[in-house]
C-alpha cells in the first residue's frame, strides 16, 4: 500500500458490541487517496481482540493492528497508536475510538479536501448524533446544536465542546510530556491543535457517538477527572497562544469548582474546604462565569442534593 494521506487513530477496549461496526465505517470510507486505520487494541477481556484480529487479517495492507499483552491503560494506548500514525508519513490524522462509528462514507474526502485549500487551518471536525445506552445522559440528539459551518479561532477552543470522533487535523504537532498524565486526552489534543491554527466546523453529521456504561468517560472517577484537568491546563499555558491565557486561568478555576462540589457530594470536608480556599482567593474566580457556575453547582448540590453533577463530563 503507498504511504496513506489519512491515518486513522482507533483505540478499543470492551467493544465487543461496537468494534466491528467502527472498523466497517472506515474502510467503506470513498475517497481519492489511500487511507490506513492503526487500532491498539488494549487487552480486552471479551472478544474485541478476535474481532481486530478478523478484520486485520482480511485487511492487512489497510489496518496496522497493536495487540497489548497486557492492559496499559487509556493514556498510554492513545500515545503509541497515535505515536505510529504520527510515523506513518500520513499528512492528516483521523480519530474514531473503538464505540463509536461515522456515518458519512464521504467524511474523509470532505475534511482533508478542506484543509488541502486551507492551509492555516490546523483541524476540522463536524457534528455527530448521540447513542444513549445509558439512559439518563444530559445531551440527546445532535452534540452540537447548530449546524451552520463556523470558524473557530483559538481563544474560543478553550471552552470547546465536540465529538472527537469527527476530528481530522493536520499531522504537525509534538506531544509534551506532560500529556501522559492527562485524563481527557481528546480535549488537551484539541487545546495544543489551537496553538497551531484555527479549526473549521462543517455543520453536517458525520457519525455516532454512543454513551455507555463501559465507556471511558463512565469508568473514570469524576472528580479525579476534572482535578486532573485542571492542574495539566496549568501546563498548556506553558505553550499556549497570549489570546488565549485570559481563559485558561478562568477555565481552571471552572472545573476546580466542579471539583470542590464533587468533594462535597463525596462527604470529604477537609480536602473540599482546602480547594474552596484556593478557589475563593483566586481572582479568576471572581468572573461572571465563574459566578454563575458556582450559583448553579450550590443550588443544585446543597438545595437539590443532585449527586450527578459531575455527569457533563
Amino acid at each position: 500500500m503507498d504511504k496513506p494521506l489519512v491515518a486513522v487513530f482507533m483505540v478499543t477496549y470492551n467493544h465487543e458490541k461496537y468494534i466491528s461496526q467502527a472498523i466497517k465505517s472506515v474502510l467503506e470510507q470513498k475517497t481519492s487517496f489511500p487511507i490506513k486505520l492503526f487500532i491498539g487494541e488494549d487487552c480486552s477481556n471479551d472478544k474485541t481482540r478476535d474481532i481486530c484480529i478478523d478484520y486485520f487479517l482480511s485487511n492487512p495492507r489497510r489496518i496496522k493492528l497493536f495487540l497489548n499483552e497486557i492492559n496499559i491503560g487509556g493514556t498510554k494506548n492513545s500515545l503509541q497508536v497515535y505515536q505510529a500514525c504520527l510515523l506513518s508519513g500520513a499528512k492528516y490524522i483521523a480519530m474514531l475510538e473503538g464505540d463509536d462509528y461515522w456515518t458519512d462514507p464521504y467524511k474523509l474526502q470532505k475534511q482533508v479536501d478542506f484543509l488541502e485549500a486551507h492551509p492555516d487551518f490546523s483541524m476540522t471536525f463536524g457534528n455527530a448524533l448521540i447513542e444513549d445506552h445509558i439512559g439518563k445522559y444530559r445531551r440527546q440528539g445532535l452534540y452540537i446544536k447548530r449546524n451552520e459551518p463556523e470558524v473557530i479561532l483559538p481563544e474560543m477552543a478553550i471552552g470547546l465542546g465536540l465529538p472527537t470522533l469527527t476530528m481530522v487535523f493536520r499531522n504537525n504537532i509534538q506531544i509534551p510530556e506532560w500529556y501522559n498524565n492527562v485524563i481527557s486526552g481528546d480535549y488537551f489534543l484539541r487545546l495544543i491543535l489551537s496553538t497551531k491554527g484555527n479549526f473549521y466546523y462543517h455543520g453536517e453529521v458525520f457519525g455516532i457517538h454512543r454513551k455507555h456504561i463501559s465507556g471511558i468517560s463512565r469508568t473514570t472517577d469524576k472528580t479525579q477527572w476534572v482535578l486532573n484537568t485542571a492542574e495539566n491546563l496549568k501546563c498548556f499555558y506553558s505553550i499556549c497562544k497570549e489570546s488565549q491565557k485570559k481563559q485558561i486561568k478562568v477555565k481552571i478555576i471552572w472545573y476546580k469548582l466542579y471539583a470542590f462540589f464533587g468533594l462535597l457530594n463525596k462527604k470529604k470536608i477537609i480536602p473540599s474546604i482546602k480547594l474552596f480556599i484556593e478557589i475563593i482567593f483566586s481572582g479568576y474566580f471572581y468572573t461572571r462565569l465563574n459566578l454563575g457556575t458556582f450559583g448553579l453547582l450550590f443550588r443544585e448540590v446543597v438545595i437539590n442534593k443532585n449527586d450527578n453533577i459531575l455527569d457533563i463530563f
